[in-house]
């Protein structure tokens, strides 16, 4: 992981978040897969990215038809996710 923000830098322009399986593009929600999330945004955060980010992914819910308390869910869990990392880099 480190290797690609060492590569891409300050090339990146722009995240879509999403988690996977670990055999496919499973575009799960973040935290929901095998993604090393503290990595990712510990890393984002020392690089003080601030372009666009957005969560590429449905609820991690029942659907097709997703409920607006499950796409609250999604947001409340990624903040969640991206706050532990943070918490844990000081």
């Amino acid at each position: 992981m480190d290797g690609f923000f060492d590569a891409m830098g300050s090339s990146l322009v722009a995240f879509h978040l999403q988690d996977n399986a670990g055999d496919r593009d499973s575009h799960l929600a973040p935290g929901h897969g095998t993604t090393e999330w503290n990595v990712v945004v510990r890393r984002m955060a020392q690089m003080e990215f601030q372009r666009p980010v957005c969560i590429e992914t449905p609820p991690f819910a029942p659907g097709p038809s997703y409920s607006v308390e499950s796409w609250a869910r999604l947001r409340e869990e990624t903040d969640e996710l991206v706050n532990d990392a943070l918490r844990t880099s000081a």
